[in-house]
């Protein structure tokens, strides 16, 4: 700082939730989203996919794939501490394959809601997810 102007001094309290800092302008489309959940809260949106993925037709070995992907999943969402990249990716590999099938337009919201809970708790891992299901 010049002489002329006294140094700012900031006492911020605690933060919680999307904290931003940025040094000039922010300009933000579409709004911010910020999802704290704990991993067990994310464990029914599983049980909804695996429920709605029952529901849908598939090619034996795609259910059997997709199977193996929401056991991955669903195995890293039950660890003490989940890595929301070791959930995001067996979930995108999942989502990559049910679109490729064509499940994910057969069966509409039952599969796209749970995808787009667990992808959004994920943050910034699951934002390929998001863009898949676009």
């Amino acid at each position: 700082m010049s002489n002329e102007r006294p140094d700012s001094i900031f006492n911020i309290g605690g933060q919680q939730g999307n904290i931003s800092n940025v040094a000039g302008d922010m300009t933000v489309y579409g709004g911010q989203q910020y999802v704290a959940v704990p991993a067990d809260m994310i464990l029914p949106e599983l049980a909804k996919l695996r429920r709605a993925l029952a529901a849908v037709k598939l090619d034996p070995d795609v259910e059997e794939s997709a199977r193996g992907f929401l056991a991955v999943t669903d195995q890293e969402l039950r660890q003490p501490h989940p890595d929301p990249r070791k959930v995001a990716r067996p979930l995108e590999r999942l989502t990559r394959l049910l679109k490729g099938a064509g499940a994910i337009a057969a069966a509409g919201a039952p599969l796209i809601v749970p995808l787009q809970c667990i992808a959004s708790w994920l943050g910034i891992s699951g934002q390929a997810i998001l863009h898949l299901l676009t």
